[in-house]
């Protein structure tokens, strides 16, 4: 916005932050990180699970349709995550 009065001239400028941009994508990277950092944990944990059903020899059918459903909650939550992640972060 432009002002002239008493013969001079007074500009008013709104600029934008600088940095805003890369805060905002920073803290979607943090956010994302921790998704699949949160994702990574429950694969452990199912994989844990797996392995001392295996010792333990539990092959039972409810078992596994237990198993099967873990599984595909991982696999839903997964495509959950990749379809949010817009900047196409790391997934390691």
């Amino acid at each position: 916005m432009e002002t002239q009065g008493g013969g001079g001239l007074f500009l008013i400028a709104r600029a934008p932050h600088v940095d805003l941009e890369q805060r905002i994508i920073e803290r979607f990277n943090a956010a994302r990180e921790q998704k699949y950092a949160e994702f990574i944990e429950r694969c452990e944990q199912f994989l844990g699970e797996l392995e001392k059903e295996s010792h333990a020899q539990k092959f039972t059918f409810a078992e596994l349709e237990e198993n099967e459903e873990d599984l595909n909650k991982l696999v839903h939550w997964l495509r959950k995550i990749h379809s949010h992640d817009f900047l196409g972060g790391a997934t390691t």
